[in-house]
């Protein structure tokens, strides 16, 4: 038996959107602790869009997760990050500092 190999196109919005789906799925199935009502921003981020998010450096993204301030999961090397802990890590920061 012979398997073919097969190229899919998709735009990047539609590689993000399937992307985010499984992992949404993924997390769904496990227990997502950090659900999210929002619809304008993704519930999960790559560390990119939650550094543009946040407004800092993946560099300071990543000092985040190892310190512990924010969770990360890990599916297939890539890092998500929940919109709902990005933004609870802000109000507590912005609480302390007030």
């Amino acid at each position: 038996m012979e398997i073919a190999t097969q190229l899919i196109v998709m735009t990047r919005e539609e590689y993000v959107s399937l992307t985010t789906a499984i992992v949404e799925r993924i997390l769904d199935e496990r227990g997502n602790p950090y659900p999210s009502r929002s619809v304008t921003t993704p519930k999960i981020m790559s560390k990119n869009e939650a550094a543009v998010f946040m407004n800092v450096t993946t560099d300071e993204i990543t000092k985040w997760h190892k310190k512990g301030y924010i969770f990360c999961a890990i599916i297939k090397r890539k890092r998500y990050y929940f919109k709902s802990d990005l933004i609870r890590f802000l109000q507590i920061n912005n609480s302390v500092q007030h």
